[in-house]
């Protein structure tokens, strides 16, 4: 199991990781920088949901099989052998358990739509396990579709999801009276031709949530009498190509009756990862407000989902399961319970934005005391996740904004320090920022004693959102502890600058955190766990809180394993010696955290360090590991 995570695609991680910042929870230490008001929203009476309903993880044991509806055929005899059992090929699936076991976005095509059974040709899934060498090629076919009555021209239709990677193709093609077949439809995965002129077959994703329709209009030969219709796909550990709802005249196949068994060497998920009993609530922490008086409709039954009016406080793993995702689980930065303003949500329940007004919620903290903190030495910093949009809804009036600001010594007046746009041509347009990080100041003026914050969404329609978690405002006469760089940011710079120094000997005292007099692996493991620093484990190598298998990824990409070439941190020298060695692996396993998610979220029992020898002996050569983009 562990040489599958480490060489399949569980592990590498896609393309919109590299979007997200490699930030972590700022804090401070109370004997250099004054932490003056902190926030995570924990702790929080939750309520059972209103009018979101909690879908079941997995409606049925049976999930999967390699046999089709009564004469469709599947023709694997191109694709090698090995590889993971439910992937090899073209196979019918439950579309839920298929998200369940290999997400990345697969859920935008679990819908009522698609019903229980899909036809799916997923290479990404099926190199998670050893195989011959080669690409799969898959061919799936219909049964003979008599043409009586057909005219020609008739569009072969169905329902797909289809996400590109060079070089993963899929084509359709038609045989008619069994000759020989001719190729009606054909999606390629790279953009541009070897001589960087347009590639005419380019296919970017079809993968919106419900999935896609495609119209493919059939040229008939005179005198036809039947057709096959054949979906061929050939790639290896790239994405996907996903149909259902077949219809040519007057045929139709959805895959209903298809006979689906257990899962073979495929996963199941666990139980949902929160108490469905409790999951929001629209009250805040003591001392917290939610002005929503802008919000339409926000005392009527059925217009806006209960859950969403306004800002919310809810479970961020509820949040993405009944919200589809979207992208929402991106949001890793944040933990348990976080403050949610999602209008895309509550748009759900009688659309109330059609009625031509839009969104708009205000959150205020407490007033909190900042007697003392010296002019212009305040920061706030907290996790916030973003996704924009505008200009779509009440005559393309919309431009969903995020505004932070702030008050002093009870005035009615606030500043703003942060502004979002989802309007592009705005100078404060904010993209796509699921999972970020944030430093601001917040400008506090000589002799205030007190401070409130307030977070404004406004002007949202049929949108998408904003969250926030572990809000902290911290300042005064002193820095972070553990901001080597003073740039206000706990990120790579400052712990790689820290592995640095362990290993080049002196002992400067700004990197010694413990107090010992010697900068070394005690320091490292300091910054990496304190509470007040970092609090993530051993092994976080791309600083994202946790350490699993994208942290193997990043280690083994990096070319520095057991070769004698110079690592800090984020190239895997976890113990202050310089090198990246089986010494820092088993430090990281040793630590406990290996997939046990955030360090504060911790039950499990720690994986034993012996783990890191038997991984190597098992999976042989590193230089197995391919770099991926993905």
């Amino acid at each position: 199991m562990i040489c599958r995570r480490l060489f399949g695609t569980e592990m590498l991680q896609r393309g919109f990781r590299s979007a997200v910042a490699a930030l972590v929870l700022i804090a401070a230490n109370s004997a250099s920088a004054q932490v003056y008001f902190s926030e995570d929203f924990e702790g929080l009476d939750l309520q059972p949901p209103e009018m979101e309903a909690i879908p079941d993880d997995n409606p049925r044991d049976n999930v999967w099989s390699p046999t089709g509806p009564a004469g469709w055929t599947v023709d694997n005899s191109q694709t090698p052998v090995g590889g993971m059992t439910e992937w090899r090929g073209w196979n019918f699936v439950d579309p839920i358990w298929w998200n369940e076991v290999a997400g990345q976005d697969r859920a935008n095509f679990a819908t009522d739509i698609q019903g229980f059974v899909v036809a799916v040709a997923d290479g990404d899934e099926w190199d998670d396990a050893p195989h011959d060498p080669g690409n799969m090629l898959t061919l799936l076919s219909t049964p003979s579709i008599p043409l009586t009555g057909i005219s020609n021209g008739t569009s072969l239709e169905f329902n797909t999801s289809w996400r590109p990677e060079s070089p993963q193709i899929g084509t359709i093609s038609a045989s008619f009276d069994g000759g020989a077949p001719v190729e009606i439809l054909r999606y390629e995965s790279n953009d541009l031709l070897e001589d960087g002129s347009p590639n005419p077959f380019y296919q970017s994703d079809l993968n919106d949530f419900g999935g896609n329709d495609v119209s493919v209009a059939v040229d008939i030969p005179t005198g036809a009498q039947d057709v096959v219709f054949t979906w061929s796909y050939s790639g290896g550990n790239n994405w996907w190509w996903a149909i259902d709802n077949i219809g040519f005249g007057d045929y139709f196949e959805d895959f209903e009756e298809v006979e689906l068994g257990t899962n073979v060497m495929e996963g199941r998920a666990n139980a949902l990862p929160f108490d469905p009993d409790a999951v929001f609530t629209h009250e805040g922490p003591t001392g917290w407000t939610v002005d929503n008086d802008g919000v339409p409709f926000i005392d009527e039954d059925g217009i806006g989902v209960t859950e969403w009016k306004g800002w919310s406080f809810a479970d961020k793993n509820f949040w993405a399961l009944v919200a589809g995702d979207q992208n929402r689980t991106f949001f890793t930065k944040g933990e348990g319970t976080v403050a949610i303003a999602d209008p895309d949500e509550w748009d759900d329940a009688g659309s109330p934005r059609q009625f031509g007004e839009f969104y708009n919620t205000l959150m205020s903290s407490p007033a909190f005391d900042i007697t003392g903190a010296e002019a212009g030495s305040l920061t706030l910093t907290l996790d916030s996740s973003w996704r924009p949009e505008c200009c779509d809804d009440n005559d393309g009036t919309n431009d969903q904004t995020a505004v932070i600001s702030v008050s002093y010594d009870g005035g009615t007046t606030y500043s703003e320090v942060l502004r979002f746009e989802s309007n592009e041509a705005s100078d404060f347009y904010h993209p796509d920022a699921e999972n970020e990080t944030l430093a601001i100041a917040l400008n506090n003026p000589a002799g205030a004693t007190s401070a409130m914050l307030r977070f404004d969404l406004l002007n949202a329609g049929n949108d998408w959102w904003w969250a926030i978690d572990n809000l902290l405002v911290s300042g005064g006469a002193g820095g972070l502890r553990g901001d080597f760089n003073n740039d206000g940011i706990l990120d790579a710079s400052d712990i790689n600058a820290l592995t640095a120094a362990a290993a080049a000997g002196g002992n400067a005292a700004e990197f010694d955190l413990t107090g010992d007099n010697l900068v070394d692996a005690s320091d490292i493991a300091e910054w990496i766990h304190a509470d007040d620093i970092f609090k993530s484990y051993i092994g976080d190598a791309n600083l994202d809180k946790e350490f699993n298998t994208s942290d193997l990824v990043t280690l083994f990409s990096a070319g520095t394993y057991e070769n004698g070439a110079a690592a800090v941190w984020t190239t895997g020298d976890f113990t202050g010696d310089g090198l990246f060695t089986t010494s820092d692996l088993v430090a990281a396993l040793s630590d406990g955290g290996y997939e046990n998610g955030p360090r504060a979220a911790v039950s499990a029992v720690p994986e034993p360090a012996s783990v890191v020898l038997t991984l190597l002996g098992a999976c042989g050569a590193l230089g197995m590991i391919r770099r991926r983009t993905k």
